[in-house]
């Protein structure tokens, strides 16, 4: 394989979440401050109103210690 066509791994740490579905986007905007993004959002138990949040951030992410601290 050509090296410019190439593309860097990167690796992934990944976090599940359950959050009150009303509040879905207030936690999406907070932990995507953190550096997360997001994998997908999962009904999960419609009658108690949550809703499963996955994500991913890279690993090698600028001050990623400070960053889980003030999560």
């Amino acid at each position: 394989m050509d090296e410019k066509k190439r593309t860097p791994f990167v690796g992934y740490d990944h976090k599940e979440v359950t959050v009150p579905s009303e509040q879905i986007s207030l936690y999406v905007d907070c932990y995507e401050s953190f550096g997360w993004e997001i994998e997908e959002n999962l009904s999960t138990q419609q009658s108690l109103g949550l809703t499963k949040i996955k994500m991913k951030r890279d690993r090698k992410i600028i001050n990623k210690m400070e960053l889980t601290r003030l999560q």
